[in-house]
């Protein structure tokens, strides 16, 4: 075989295998194994640019929704590259209706992740920002004797404010009884974003218990020690008394 012939069918070998090597995507994402890699916080920028929004996905499969609307988080759970998010609204009704949303993690790595959805709200882009959040975690003890089905704790985090300031409600959130441990307590984990807290407050957790019919018959002030994300969190025991029925007349 000649040599030019030789060396032509060569090179056309080489250019052929780059042409392969080179459709080749340069790093594929791969989906975690397990869910712990998607444990934390992930925010991103507001559409108005005033602020943060987001998720947050605990270890132990509680979940919680930051700055989107009226819309909270139950729990999560992670099936064939899928974040399942149980959503629901906490408005004025006192049915809470529960709907999963599956968001599709189409990239990630340590500090970023993107979603996808089906025309949905979720889909975007996210940052792992566990320095910009903070939390509050503790115990409600349930008045056992009186506790109904479907009975409902909600938790607002409040404050009276400085001296001629307006009062300022950094979170509300609202948690379905489904179970409680076996010391009659039910455990909750509430979280909001650093930037939302106002100088010169004093927060004040309140804890309202309500029956199915949305009649509050138990509820508590606690006094919130708010904490950066990082420190140690000190667990509130929240104990509930009768709300006090006014006589009429």
């Amino acid at each position: 075989m000649p040599f030019s012939r030789c060396a032509s069918i060569i090179g056309g070998l080489l250019i052929a295998l780059f042409a392969i090597v080179g459709c080749e995507p340069s790093s594929k994402f791969e989906l975690p194994p397990d869910k712990s890699s998607l444990v934390g916080a992930w925010l991103r920028t507001q559409p108005a640019g005033d602020g943060y929004e987001g998720i947050v996905l605990e270890a132990d499969g509680r979940a919680s929704v930051l700055g989107i609307g009226s819309v909270q988080a139950a729990h999560w759970d992670w099936e064939n590259g899928s974040i399942l998010l149980a959503v629901y609204e906490d408005n004025t009704a006192v049915e809470l209706t529960t709907t999963v949303k599956r968001m599709m993690v189409v990239e990630l790595d340590r500090h970023t992740m993107t979603l996808e959805t089906q025309s949905d709200y979720f889909s975007g882009v996210y940052l792992r920002r566990d320095d910009a959040v903070s939390r509050i975690v503790g115990r409600v003890v349930l008045p056992v004797a009186q506790l109904e089905n479907d009975s409902t704790l909600t938790f607002t985090l409040e404050s009276d404010g400085a001296v001629g300031a307006e009062s300022h409600r950094l979170l509300s959130h609202k948690l379905r009884i489904h179970s409680k441990q076996a010391d009659g307590t039910v455990p909750f984990s509430l979280y909001f974003v650093n930037a939302d807290l106002q100088q010169g407050y004093d927060y004040q957790l309140v804890v309202e218990l309500a029956d199915a019919g949305g009649r509050h018959h138990h509820h508590a002030k606690h006094s919130a020690a708010i904490n950066r994300n990082g420190d140690p969190d000190p667990e509130l025991l929240v104990n509930l008394v009768p709300v006090e029925v006014k006589s009429q007349g």
